[in-house]
């Protein structure tokens, strides 16, 4: 992620909740017992290059929201060397899917807005100007930050009206160029609220699918979007930071 240090400021006292909480099923076979937040790369695991681009961006108030192998990611945060970030955990008590994470955090935090983001992705990303915009979309409660990409065959894709809101989520397997979500969200208060009752589920298939249509920003980039959720994509990322 890039740094825009002019913004810096106004991220300080942001909450970001990192979502991961899944089992990691597809990187099974290379990541045997490990979570995807531990994946080696090079002589790092992910987890710290992900904590590392958000400090750069000046956010300091970071809570995981973990599930599957929490303990392993627990003690290796134990194990980290102080620095500026203040550092939360809550525990899914079972799989809540992505809604239900977030909703878990939120319940724990009682604070609004949010900044909410997959925690197996990587991207090049001006989160300050993310964030600024979203804030100051006065016809949306909620945000996505979206990264064009060359093919889209391995996402779900998104389609857009004259106003910058989601028209259309597209399902994955088409093909071609087009914009698809990066994994990173804005809350505000509203939808903050309406998390709160929330309890298990999808995001995206429970909770985006059930409001009005265009009443989702979304904030279009271009950039470097990874997301490490499969053998030949960790591959690729590792490849990329060696």
């Amino acid at each position: 992620m890039v740094s825009n240090s002019k913004d810096n400021a106004n991220l300080s006292h942001l909450d970001v909740v990192v979502l991961a909480g899944g089992r990691g099923t597809r990187l099974a076979s290379v990541l045997t017992d490990k979570p995807k937040l531990l994946a080696p790369v090079g002589n790092r695991q992910f987890i710290e290059i992900l904590l590392d681009s958000l400090e750069c961006q000046g956010l300091r108030r970071i809570t995981f929201s973990l599930g599957y192998l929490a303990d392993q990611i627990i003690n290796h945060l134990k194990d980290r060397p102080p620095s500026s970030m203040e550092i939360d955990i809550v525990i899914e008590p079972e799989a809540l899917g992505t809604g239900g994470g977030i909703a878990l955090a939120a319940r724990h935090l009682q604070r609004s807005p949010l900044l909410v983001m997959n925690g197996d992705t990587f991207l090049e990303a001006d989160l300050a100007g993310f964030v600024c915009a979203a804030a100051a979309h006065s016809k949306s409660d909620l945000a996505i930050l979206a990264v064009q990409v060359s093919d889209v065959s391995d996402f779900g894709s998104l389609q857009l009206d004259a106003n910058s809101c989601i028209k259309t989520f597209l399902e994955k397997g088409r093909t071609g160029d087009g914009l698809v979500s990066a994994g990173v969200y804005y809350f505000k208060e509203p939808f903050v609220r309406r998390l709160l009752t929330f309890e298990k589920g999808s995001l995206e298939t429970d909770l985006f699918q059930q409001l009005p249509p265009s009443s989702i920003y979304c904030h279009a980039i271009k950039g470097s979007f990874v997301d490490i959720g499969t053998p030949e994509r960790l591959q690729s990322f590792q490849s990329l930071m060696s």
